[in-house]
């Protein structure tokens, strides 16, 4: 690898890690600058196509540690994105900053909201702020399958949990399988672990 293309792979690494710590850094959405981003998936795939021509050399194995940085900060910039356009519709805050891209992601989670309360599965909307932390302290795994038991400390208003399971009826002394997501974004006066945190 030429000592050139080196310092271009770190630049637009450091570029992407930019506007990573960016997003993870704040409470709301970031103005994200969608050509960059476009350029920096477009050097991604550019550095796959790289490490499958030397896929068992030294130098390959340095481009698969590079490619892994940027699939990750790529996905997870995603990630994080869509848990604030989440948290911000559960507790009925006004989204700025909304890509394209997401547009879809809001209206059927919208969509899901309202055929949730009018089959009265759901009470309202507002997820009480109180109850959540910031959600970009949260790094979610792709794969993440993981349920952990809880018992509720307090009264909890309805909720929906992250992979989709309604919640109701959540009173003190409640034990309930939450996904380790959600048992996350929940305050510690209001839930104790049964088992290890994960």
């Amino acid at each position: 690898m030429s000592e050139k293309r080196r310092e271009d792979i770190f630049r637009d690494l450091l570029e992407l890690f930019n506007i990573w710590k960016r997003e993870r850094e704040t409470k709301e959405l970031s103005k994200l600058n969608l050509e960059a981003l476009s350029k920096l998936e477009k050097k991604r795939a550019r550095l796959l196509i790289e490490l499958q021509k030397k896929e068992n050399t030294l130098e390959g194995r340095i481009l698969k540690s590079l490619y892994e940085k940027f699939s990750f900060m790529l996905e997870d910039l995603w990630k994080l994105r869509a848990i604030k356009i989440f948290r911000k519709i559960m507790i009925g805050e006004d989204l700025e900053n909304v890509v394209k891209k997401e547009r879809k992601f809001i209206k059927v989670l919208k969509e899901l909201i309202d055929e949730l309360i009018s089959e009265e599965k759901i009470g309202s909307l507002n997820f009480p702020e109180c109850l959540l932390i910031d959600a970009t302290e949260i790094n979610i795994p792709q794969d993440t399958t993981e349920r952990v038991l809880v018992v509720f400390k307090k009264e909890v208003p309805a909720f929906v949990d992250f992979d989709g399971r309604v919640y109701r009826g959540i009173s003190k002394g409640i034990i309930a399988s939450l996904h380790e997501v959600n048992s996350k974004l929940f305050r510690r006066e209001l839930i104790e672990f049964l088992e290890p945190e994960i």
